[in-house]
């Protein structure tokens, strides 16, 4: 399963937590990583978290700040009547990734990026059919029903100025479904549409400091994509 426009993009999400003395002009905002104001800004004061959102080109972009994190997300702009979709994943991680060349990550400590991937199918054993080929040592017949499968498999990159940097690549499979409801006269229908589904997180390990070793972190950054990309061709599944 190494097609490049198999899986579509349900969000994407790149995060990035900041050593405490990281100034507030140095963390990205809607308006620094967009070149304009936000269309919503929320601010909940107690809890120190402000998240801005609006749209940028065809998707919904939030981009979330609390103490020491910020989170850039993007999501589907309208719900739809399927499966929220904000496009096929490699070439919208490539536009959603180019928003961060505006970000400076000299205080940068760890770095995540995650998404949630789909691809439809036309019923329930092709989900399965699907996923058996993404996991080859799993066995599924035609009666498996509510797989859900998730592991952490970390990998080892040499990254300049740390020894035994190992990053921690979560996957989660599954097969999915969702139900639509519509009404004609005094007649109900159902609708159901199945997809396969992987939820990826891939993240530096908590307990090393990027920011201690100038251009860790953009070497961070790189290895993390790469590996999601990696997972998601079907390379290193379990």
């Amino acid at each position: 399963m190494s097609g490049t426009e198999f899986w579509s993009a349900e969000s994407l999400r790149f995060t990035f937590f900041y050593c405490e003395d990281a100034p507030d002009e140095l963390k990205p905002s809607w308006a620094t990583l967009v070149g304009e104001q936000p269309a919503n800004r929320t601010e909940r004061r107690s809890q120190q978290v402000v998240e801005e959102d609006g749209v940028w080109e065809d998707m919904s972009l939030v981009v979330a700040s609390s103490p020491g994190r910020i989170d850039v997300m993007a999501r589907e702009l309208n719900s739809s009547s399927g499966f929220p979709v904000i496009g096929e994943f490699e070439s919208t991680l490539a536009r959603f990734r180019s928003l961060l060349a505006q970000i400076d990550f000299s205080k940068v400590n760890r770095i995540a990026v995650g998404g949630v991937l789909l691809h439809p199918e036309p019923d329930n054993a092709s989900a399965y059919d699907t996923l058996g080929k993404f996991l080859p040592n799993i066995k599924f017949d035609a009666e498996s029903r509510e797989f859900f499968y998730q592991i952490n498999r970390p990998f080892g990159v040499e990254v300049e100025g740390f020894d035994d940097f190992k990053f921690n690549s979560i996957r989660r499979w599954s097969a999915v479904q969702l139900q639509l409801l519509s009404l004609e006269g005094s007649s109900v229908y159902t609708k159901v549409s199945v997809a396969s589904r992987l939820e990826l997180d891939v993240n530096s390990p908590a307990d090393v400091e990027l920011s201690r070793t100038v251009g860790a972190a953009s070497r961070a950054l790189e290895i993390v994509v790469d590996n999601l990309i990696e997972v998601a061709r079907g390379g290193c599944n379990a």
